[in-house]
């Protein structure tokens, strides 16, 4: 079944990693990627939770009030 992501700040994922605009991850396998995926990325609530989408809102925040 395919994905929706949600997350504004995914990029792409590739084999078992997984690009975002603030990061990269490798995953030891692709079940460990698509649960991160399935939990947080492609998570309409959820993906606010993942440390490295909170750090990239909380930075565009800081931006936006400069």
């Amino acid at each position: 079944m395919p994905m929706i992501i949600q997350c504004p700040f995914y990029k792409m994922d590739s084999h078992l990693k997984l690009y975002c605009e603030g990061c990269s991850m490798k995953f030891p396998d692709m079940t460990t990627r698509r649960d991160y995926i399935e939990n947080f990325c492609a998570n309409h609530i959820n993906w606010q939770k993942c440390s490295v989408a909170h750090s990239m809102q909380r930075y565009y925040d800081r931006k936006d009030e400069n």
